[in-house]
């Protein structure tokens, strides 16, 4: 992983270069998805808990992301409480809306269809690019013109006071 950049201490961007992880989670949402009563995404998506029971998923939060995120953040031990893909169809779009029982919010993105415009500026997206925001921040996809995937995982750290 290569720190890419990081703007105020709400928004934490790097790229992720394992294309067979990225693959791997790909086949997984294309076989795993369902269209949702969900009243932001409007696409498919998977379970929000599917990719917690998954071992690349958990190796891959172990391996890469962790370390990658403690960089900006030393702090203790993360729990990720939500985990899920979304697969967006030519003009799906996500509406606006914030992660505000989270601290934070993760999202993996497989493509370049659409920039993540957010209440504090808009992020051009690329393949293995990662934008972790914080779980106030409200965000949203405007209409896709190509499809489109996400990993998207909820988290927040454990502290414990001694």
């Amino acid at each position: 992983m290569i720190a890419v950049d990081k703007k105020k201490d709400d928004i934490i961007q790097f790229k992720y270069t394992n294309d067979e992880r990225i693959k791997c989670f790909k086949q997984q949402i294309d076989k795993n998805t369902i269209i949702l009563s969900n009243p932001w995404v409007k696409g498919k998506m998977t379970e929000h808990n599917f990719f917690l029971k998954d071992t690349n998923f958990k190796n891959f939060i172990d391996e890469d992301f962790t370390p990658e995120i403690h960089k900006h953040h030393p702090q203790n031990k993360m729990k990720i409480s939500q985990a899920w893909g979304n697969k967006l169809a030519k003009n799906n779009e996500v509406m606006t809306h914030n992660h505000f029982h989270v601290q934070w919010t993760s999202l993996l993105y497989f493509c370049d269809s659409a920039p993540l415009e957010t209440e504090v500026g808009t992020f051009e997206t690329f393949k293995g690019k990662i934008i972790t925001l914080a779980g106030w921040i409200k965000h949203w996809i405007k209409p896709v013109n190509k499809e489109r995937y996400t990993l998207v995982w909820n988290w927040d750290y454990e502290y414990s006071i001694s």
